[in-house]
């Protein structure tokens, strides 16, 4: 129990509750509690953009040749069967 006699009576109310109806109970108050949560605002997503546009102006020019150059192939044989 808690401080707080609003909650430790709303607390005993719920120890009383079949178990279908506790499982409703924080669903909805889940779902309240979602909507109350402040969104990332679209502006910050598109300042990050901007933060990250010519981040590789910086690399090779080559650096596209260095990725493909450093992939291997595999020549072995796998049997799935």
């Amino acid at each position: 129990m808690t401080e707080n006699p609003i909650v430790n009576s709303y607390l005993r109310l719920f120890e009383l509750m079949p178990i279908q109806f506790k499982v409703d109970l924080i669903a909805g108050l889940s779902q309240s509690l979602k909507k109350q949560l402040p969104t990332t605002p679209i502006v910050n997503k598109q300042l990050l953009f901007e933060e990250l546009k010519g981040v590789w102006k910086d690399r090779d020019d080559d650096l596209e040749q260095i990725i493909i150059d450093s992939r291997t192939i595999s020549d072995r044989e796998i049997n799935l069967d």
